[in-house]
């Protein structure tokens, strides 16, 4: 007889040995050391599942954080740019004298542009020259930037004379 007939005599020998009340209870143990294995069977199984969940929703928090960043910020442009030419006189007739412009910077984001500068330099040329130098150095300025709230637009206007 190999060893696992050995070990099932050897355990149906104790069985018959036992009354009943001793064989319910060891039968009711057994169905409980059954289920626990199958608990604990689900259970891992359980925590494997959360945990590849948990990985997912951190990654998708992630996501989620960098796209609400990323949308919460100052957005500024310059939009509705119009020259216009003034003259010296009423009509087709009359000589430019200089051009109006103006120019709208709009904030389209949801918080507002801290520390705004805008630095803008105008003047007249037929040509742009090689050797051009701009009249204000902004690095040697001292200003304070300006703000310009959410959805907020400022208008600049220059007029620039011949």
């Amino acid at each position: 007889m190999n060893k696992l007939g050995v070990w099932a005599h050897q355990i149906k020998e104790v069985w018959i040995r036992m009354n009943w009340d001793q064989r319910l209870g060891l039968s009711f143990e057994g169905v409980i050391a059954g289920a626990t294995i199958f608990y604990v069977i689900v259970a891992l199984l359980q925590r494997s599942t959360m945990s590849q969940q948990l990985t997912q929703m951190q990654e998708s928090n992630k996501i989620t954080k960098e796209a609400l960043v990323s949308v919460q910020r100052a957005f500024v442009y310059f939009a509705h740019i119009k020259i216009a030419k003034i003259a010296d006189k009423p009509g087709e007739s009359g000589k430019i004298v200089a051009y109006s412009i103006v120019i709208n910077v709009i904030n389209g984001g949801n918080t507002p542009a801290k520390d705004l500068y805008i630095f803008r330099d105008w003047k007249a040329l037929d040509k742009f020259p090689s050797n051009f130098k701009y009249s204000e150095n902004p690095a040697s300025l001292s200003y304070s930037g300006a703000i310009l709230g959410p959805k907020g637009k400022k208008m600049l206007h220059q007029s620039l004379y011949q």
